[in-house]
């Protein structure tokens, strides 16, 4: 489970460096680079850019990679607990819903802490899967959107079915 779980993790990661590439960064640069004091200060102003967002250890697309997967655990969770909650008949009212969304949230975060986060876990599985990433840069692509599709599909069949679970 932890492999495969780094595996998306990684997938999530380079398709969020390549749709930041070209949506965010390719078009900032087109306009930068029409300014003189951009144009000057090129080199050191991309090695920063580069190092804030592409660094593996606290870069911005490793926390927007962990915040995607946090919100597709949330979603998964939350489908299960509904089920549950349907299944055991569980009424849910003002004073125990919060409970049930801490447990959610405490739930998905530590998931998502244990397999990816613990000991930096997700740094060795990096080297491994950029060998895979060498060898055929598309697929990895299509993973991340598959594991997008694939979540949004499992919350829409679930809550399309919770009605009959409640009868």
């Amino acid at each position: 489970m932890e492999r495969i779980w780094n595996y998306f993790f990684y997938c999530v990661w380079r398709f969020l460096n390549v749709t930041g590439q070209i949506f965010i960064v390719k078009p900032i640069i087109n306009i930068m680079t029409k300014i003189h004091f951009f144009r000057k200060n090129w080199e050191r102003g991309k090695n920063f850019h580069d190092h804030f967002v592409y660094n593996r250890v606290g870069g911005i697309d490793i926390g927007f990679a962990f915040s995607h997967l946090f919100i597709a655990t949330l979603v998964i969770y939350t489908c299960i607990c509904a089920y549950f909650i349907a299944w055991l008949n569980i009424k849910i009212g003002r004073n125990n819903d919060y409970y049930y969304f801490i447990a959610i949230l405490t739930s998905a975060f530590f998931t998502n802490q244990l397999l990816l986060y613990k000991a930096d876990k997700y740094l060795t599985y990096f080297k491994e899967f950029d060998r895979l990433y060498e060898a055929n840069r598309k697929k990895i692509y299509w993973h991340a959107i598959l594991f997008y599709i694939s979540v949004v599909l499992f919350a829409v069949i679930c809550f399309l079915l919770y009605p009959a679970t409640t009868k």
